[in-house]
């Protein structure tokens, strides 16, 4: 029998990666997934642990964006295997 449902995740708006490799069934459970896991919102966006710093000030802002090539080179990368997800 097929059973259809939704996968709900979260991915970084900087790096692309996912919060969990696991099923979150619902919206409440991703955020305490991301609170658990001190991934950060900023307007709407979300960032892992390894994209976002806290600058001199003390204030938390996600870090310079990847650029365009390197996202392309993890993306190849990770289509013939060897990359990190």
């Amino acid at each position: 029998m097929l059973v259809y449902s939704i996968y709900t995740n979260v991915r970084c708006n900087r790096c692309k990666k996912l919060l969990t490799t696991e099923w979150a069934p619902d919206a409440d459970e991703l955020n305490r997934l991301m609170s658990d896991c001190d991934w950060l919102v900023c307007n709407d966006e979300h960032y892992c642990p390894d994209c976002y710093k806290e600058s001199k000030n003390g204030i938390i802002e996600p870090k310079e964006p990847i650029p365009n090539y390197v996202v392309n080179i993890r993306k190849a990368l990770r289509n013939i295997g060897l990359g990190d997800g």
